[in-house]
């Protein structure tokens, strides 16, 4: 009767597959991750700008109504 031990080449073939797959996609994983966050951040800081300038200017309107 033939048990595993027989075919340990194959089953290790079959296991360092598997952890290579998962490896591979780990890396995936992590790199479209680093893309996506650095494309938050520039839109992060897109709309701090914007938010920043619209700021000033409501107070300058504001300081401009209390003056008139």
């Amino acid at each position: 009767m033939p048990g595993w031990v027989e075919h340990f080449d194959v089953v290790q073939g079959v296991l360092v597959l598997c952890i290579g797959l998962i490896g591979w996609f780990t890396a995936r994983t992590l790199s479209l991750v680093d893309r996506n966050q650095v494309e938050l951040f520039r839109r992060m800081q897109t709309l701090e700008k914007d938010f920043y300038m619209l700021k000033g200017e409501h107070e300058a309107n504001q300081v401009h109504r209390k003056v008139i």
